[in-house]
C-alpha cells in the first residue's frame, strides 16, 4: 500500500502544462442560454477585440491589460 501511496504522490508532484481548456458545468438549461447570450459575439464586440488586437500588435503590449478596463465588459 505504501508502494501505491508513493507512486501517487509521485504523479500529483510532477509538473504539468496548462493546455488552456475546462470544464464549466451548470445547474440548468437557462443558465447555459444566459451565459451564451452574454458571451455572443455581436458585430461591436468583433470590432472592439479587433481594435484591442491591432493596438497589441502595434504598441507591443501583448499579454499586457490596463489595470482600469474591465475583465468583464
Amino acid at each position: 500500500m505504501d508502494e501505491l501511496e508513493d507512486k501517487l504522490m509521485q504523479e500529483i508532484l510532477k509538473p504539468f502544462q496548462p493546455s488552456g481548456h475546462a470544464f464549466v458545468c451548470f445547474n440548468s438549461i437557462q443558465s447555459v442560454n444566459l451565459v451564451q447570450q452574454h458571451f455572443k459575439m455581436t458585430p461591436k464586440r468583433f470590432f472592439q477585440i479587433l481594435c484591442i488586437q491591432l493596438k497589441e500588435k502595434f504598441t507591443g503590449m501583448r499579454g499586457q491589460r490596463d489595470r482600469a478596463q474591465s475583465t468583464f465588459d
